[in-house]
C-alpha cells in the first residue's frame, strides 16, 4: 500500500490476483503484470492534493516557493483555528462529489498565512485518511504496519508527519520520492534482465526518513470528528 502525492493524492492496496470493485469511488485498476500473471490494486483519489500547496504560491501569492509551505506551516504551534478543505476540484474518493468547493474556515483577526497554510496541509492529510479507511474496508485489508509515501509533495515534512499524526501509522519517504518512475524503471530492469527477480528490486529500494505518529488516540479521532464537520461545510451548496 502507498500513498503518491503529485498534483492529486492517489492511493492504492494491492489486492493480489483479482480486481476488487468499491461503491464508494474507489476503482480496480493493474498494478503489473509479471509471468503471465496480473497483479490488481484498489485505488482511491483526492483530486487536490500537491495542487493545493502550489495555490497558496500561485493563487493566494501567500508562498514564493512549494518548499517554504512546510517552514510556513512549522513556524506555528497549531492553525489557530483555522481549518481548510482543499476540494479546488471536487471531492473524490469516499464522496464523488465534484460540486464540492474548497473552503477555509476559523479565520480572525489573529490569523496569518502561516496558519493557512498549516491549515491547508493538514486538509491534505485527512483528506488522505478518509481514502485509506474506504480502500481498507472495501478490500477486507488490514492497515500496514508502515505506510509508503511518495511524489513531489512527499517531500514536505510537515505535511507527513501530519499524516503520520492523523492516521496513527509510520509513514515511510523513500530516497527517491519520484518512485512511480523508478517503478517503471524496476520493470523495465526485470524485462531486460537488469534484475533477475523481485527480490533483486526489493534490496534495491532505499528508505529514505520515517515520520512516527505523535498524537492518542482521543486526540486523533476528536479532531478527525470535526475534520468531518468541515467537509459537510464544503460540500454544502450556499450560492
Amino acid at each position: 500500500m502507498k500513498i503518491t502525492y503529485g498534483t492529486s493524492a492517489m492511493a492504492d492496496v494491492n489486492v493480489g490476483e483479482f480486481p476488487v470493485l468499491s461503491t464508494r469511488g474507489a476503482y480496480p485498476l493493474v498494478l503489473w503484470g509479471l509471468t503471465g500473471k496480473r497483479t490488481w490494486c484498489l485505488e482511491g483519489t483526492a483530486p487536490t492534493a500537491g495542487a493545493a500547496a502550489q495555490w497558496l504560491r500561485d493563487g493566494l501569492g501567500v508562498l514564493q516557493s512549494l518548499d517554504e509551505s512546510a517552514v510556513l506551516a512549522m513556524q506555528v504551534p497549531d492553525s489557530g483555528g483555522v481549518w481548510a478543505v482543499p476540494a479546488f476540484q471536487g471531492l473524490g474518493t469516499p464522496y464523488m462529489d465534484i460540486g464540492a468547493r474548497a473552503v477555509i474556515g476559523g479565520l480572525s483577526r489573529a490569523s496569518t498565512r502561516a496558519h493557512v497554510v498549516r491549515a491547508v496541509l493538514e486538509g491534505i492529510a485527512y483528506r488522505s485518511r478518509e481514502i485509506l479507511e474506504t480502500l481498507f474496508e472495501d478490500s477486507s485489508t488490514s492497515p500496514p504496519a508502515r505506510l509508503r509515501v511518495d511524489g513531489g509533495a512527499a517531500a514536505n515534512d510537515f505535511l507527513l508527519q501530519h499524516l503520520a499524526d492523523v492516521l496513527g501509522l509510520p509513514v515511510e519517504r523513500p530516497h527517491t520520492v519520484q518512485a512511480s518512475g523508478l517503478g517503471a524503471a524496476y520493470l523495465a530492469g526485470l524485462a531486460t534482465g537488469v534484475w533477475r527477480s523481485l527480490d533483486d528490486v526489493r534490496h534495491a529500494w532505499r528508505s529514505g526518513r520515517i515520520f512516527e505518529p505523535r498524537w492518542s488516540s482521543d486526540e486523533r479521532e476528536t479532531r478527525f470528528k470535526n475534520w468531518q464537520r468541515a467537509i459537510a461545510a464544503a460540500r454544502e451548496k450556499i450560492f
